[in-house]
């Protein structure tokens, strides 16, 4: 059994990473793939230059004539994907060699889940192969109150019967995962292998200052927004939806007074 793999690639202005990630997927050991690149309009740098030196045949670059997003330009592949299974990234993450493989595999000896994660680090040098824990497999329900990387997550795709994330919200992929989930239903896995990282980038979240607060509390408030305007609770266990609300206004209130704390205490060091 060898089912297509549909790839999806979303890159904006990603010059200084996208070809290390495009060797990553040129070098996985399973073979029958189908890399859709969906640049979002980059204006500022390279991207399209780089791209157009790819020479392999399972390889399609889609060049967005508008910027639409994060979540639009995903739709943008997610529109041309054929395979049996899609599998979405950004330009700036690194798969191991084996990662796909055993993706599919996973999803082949288990029929009964339809979305599959996998361990991630944020930098090759950190040990790839020692497993984060055991392999984790749960209930639809509980994807709301799981941790789970969206990194090179993998879902059984239907061409016929497609599940797209909304536009609206620009910031953070796990609003797919959660639709998809909430309306697919059955099982999602977080394999304990750690087969993606991502390249470190500036515009990256490493809580180092008031910026990258004012993001997370962006991000955590269109999690929360979305499930009153998507009514995507209406797909889960009440327990669940009140759980998942109760710990996210936790965290965006402690993120809230992060923010408020770094941004004090610079204009008290700004005042010495």
């Amino acid at each position: 059994m060898n089912p297509l793999v549909t790839i999806i690639i979303i890159t904006y202005n990603s010059e200084s990473t996208i070809d290390e990630v495009v060797k990553s997927l040129l070098a996985q050991t399973y073979k029958n793939l189908e890399i859709i690149i969906c640049d979002d309009f980059s204006t500022e740098d390279q991207t399209l230059n780089v791209l157009k030196k790819i020479t392999d045949k399972r390889v399609k670059i889609i060049a967005g004539k508008k910027n639409l997003g994060p979540n639009g330009n995903t739709n943008r592949g997610l529109s041309c994907a054929n395979g049996e299974f899609v599998c979405v990234a950004g330009g700036d993450d690194i798969f191991k060699e084996n990662k796909i493989e055993k993706q599919v595999n996973f999803f082949i000896s288990h029929d009964h889940v339809n979305l599959v994660c996998n361990g991630l680090s944020s930098a090759p040098s950190e040990n790839q192969d020692k497993p984060s824990s055991n392999n984790i497999i749960c209930d639809a329900n509980k994807i709301l109150n799981t941790p789970f990387y969206t990194v090179g997550a993998m879902i059984r795709w239907d061409k016929n019967n497609p599940i797209y994330t909304n536009e609206r919200y620009i910031t953070n992929d796990n609003i797919f995962y959660f639709t998809y989930m909430g309306r697919r239903g059955g099982s999602f896995a977080i394999l304990s292998d750690r087969l993606s990282y991502y390249e470190r980038t500036e515009s990256g979240l490493n809580s180092s200052g008031p910026n990258d607060y004012a993001r997370k509390i962006f991000i955590q408030w269109e999690i929360l927004h979305s499930f009153t305007v998507l009514h995507i609770y209406s797909y889960f266990k009440f327990f669940e939806v009140l759980k998942f609300y109760l710990r996210s206004f936790t965290s965006l209130s402690l993120t809230i007074f992060r923010y408020c704390a770094f941004n004090l205490r610079q204009k008290w060091a700004l005042k010495k």
